[in-house]
């Protein structure tokens, strides 16, 4: 603790000098303040005062459209080709390069909560004894929906209510999903009379949504 000493003057007034050990003290709330402060104000930070967003997780409601267009390459040449779609119109344009698969496909709903949670895929592209796939380009439609509401209920604010804030809110919500695979595997060599097949488990996990706080 500072210590503060009072002597006499022999002009008008009284003056103050501090003690010794004021210079101890000071040094040692300094250290302190040094040692103790920048933590606490990145924590605080981190976890409320500047706090700028939040998340929380949702299972989206996913439904495959059986929707698909499919581009086997098997060759170098631009004409070496197999397609097929579930759209008419594209298949009047391949002629030729137009290949028929067989398709099946299921969807599973594992934990029974009314939302499908993956989706089995088997294609099975017929081909001739001398061809061979070397590539494959494959689309999938599916609907993809997520129940993140524009208009919060909750709130006291006007502004939160206006049908140009909720439009604006609307339109800035675009959520994109990607497909990804870290370990795809192709298996070469086939017999002469065995077609092209792909095999594939399409997951629909948890998704983790990420959304502004409004500042008060």
């Amino acid at each position: 603790m500072a210590q503060l000493e009072l002597f006499s003057h022999p002009g008008p007034g009284v003056r103050y000098r501090a003690g010794l050990c004021s210079t101890a003290a000071l040094g040692l709330l300094l250290l302190w303040a040094l040692t103790y402060l920048p933590p606490l104000l990145v924590a605080y930070r981190s976890q409320g005062l500047w706090l700028k967003q939040s998340t929380y997780m949702e299972q989206p409601t996913v439904q495959f459209q059986y929707e698909v267009l499919l581009v086997a390459m098997t060759g170098a040449d631009p004409g070496s080709f197999l397609a097929w779609s579930t759209f008419p119109a594209f298949n009047r344009l391949q002629e030729d390069q137009l290949r028929v698969p067989l398709i099946s496909t299921r969807e599973e709903d594992k934990n029974h909560d009314g939302k499908m949670d993956q989706l089995h895929f088997k294609l099975e592209l017929p081909l001739q004894s001398t061809e061979q796939v070397l590539a494959v380009q494959l689309i999938l439609t599916f609907s993809y929906q997520l129940h993140v509401s524009v208009i919060n209920g909750t709130s006291p604010f006007a502004s939160d209510y206006d049908l140009t804030n909720i439009i604006a809110a609307y339109q800035d919500r675009n959520v994109t999903t990607v497909l990804s695979d870290s370990n795809p595997v192709w298996l070469v060599g086939r017999a002469a009379d065995a077609p092209f097949v792909i095999n594939a488990t399409i997951r629909y996990p948890v998704e983790v949504i990420l959304y502004p706080l409004a500042v008060v």
